[in-house]
């Protein structure tokens, strides 16, 4: 049996070892970086991603001149789940089958009725390579959908004066989002 200790602190369970492909060794080692995808840690991304959504929406407010009526949007971190797709044409969350046809859309957060989904796309596949999709594919999309669904509702509903585009909100999330990363914010 390996026994493995740290400093002299004792013997270090297998569940909390790290396991590597080479020789490593640490002390020539500066800085560890972490990046949410728990292959070295196990975050509280709940947490993380509720902090983002509360820092992002200030931002909106103080960086883009957005109504303070957007602090009404409440986190719902079951409103977005990994492998939705952004429409910033329309304004809509969509569920995309294998062959890229929508299954499901939203528009803040009403489904849309089958009709009106197919007359927004009744092309069939859509080109998701285009600026006018994002895909939300990592942990770090989560807050930005859930506001742009609550900005969509506020629009939808005339409860605030969103005078842009569905596609510059989503892109003011977008950016104000990534700038809180960059700053050290977040």
């Amino acid at each position: 049996m390996f026994n493995s200790t740290v400093s002299g602190h004792g013997v270090v369970s297998p569940q909390r070892r790290i396991f590597i492909n080479r020789n490593l060794r640490m002390e020539s080692i500066g800085a560890i970086g972490f990046d949410m995808d728990h292959t070295l840690a196990v975050y509280n991304t709940e947490n993380f991603n509720h902090l983002c959504f509360d820092l992002a929406l200030e931002r909106l407010i103080s960086d883009h001149g957005y109504d303070p009526v957007i602090r009404t949007v409440r986190w719902d971190p079951d409103a977005v789940i990994r492998g939705l797709i952004v429409d910033k044409d329309h304004g809509n969350l969509l569920k995309l089958d294998a062959y890229n046809h929508v299954t499901r859309a939203r528009r803040g957060f009403r489904f849309l009725e089958k009709d009106e989904i197919r007359n927004a796309y009744s092309r069939g596949e859509l080109p998701l390579g285009s600026d006018r999709f994002r895909i939300f594919d990592t942990l770090f999309d989560m807050p930005e959908g859930c506001i742009f669904s609550g900005l969509m509702e506020l629009k939808e509903n005339g409860t605030a004066a969103l005078n842009r585009s569905p596609g510059q909100i989503y892109n003011e999330i977008r950016k104000t989002v990534d700038t809180m990363h960059a700053d050290g914010t977040l």
